[in-house]
């Protein structure tokens, strides 16, 4: 099994490191990156349980990493595709509009 960032979530970690480089600096910004691929990883190997958010979008699937949420969902092959990366003050329903 693999995991693959989409479009939209590849913008969004973009997005997580310019504005914690920023705020808190480029250590610390780099480390929190680095704890979202780290789940990533872990979730995709079975390590870490996700939590289903199928009242968000069905089939899809969440962990959550410092404040944001990570929705993604398994393809039949098992690989795991990273929908959206998203912080928790986000309108989730708003933000996945039309990302099926």
């Amino acid at each position: 099994m693999t995991y693959r960032l989409s479009p939209r979530a590849r913008s969004d970690l973009r997005d997580i490191l310019r504005y914690s480089v920023e705020h808190w600096g480029e250590i610390r910004a780099r480390s929190y990156v680095q704890a979202i691929t780290e789940r990533l990883t872990a979730v995709d190997a079975g390590r870490v349980p996700a939590r289903s958010a199928h009242l968000i979008r069905p089939g899809y699937l969440k962990t959550t990493v410092g404040r944001h949420a990570i929705y993604f969902r398994r393809l039949p092959n098992g690989d795991l595709v990273v929908v959206r990366i998203l912080h928790q003050s986000m309108d989730v329903a708003t933000q996945l509009r039309g990302d099926a």
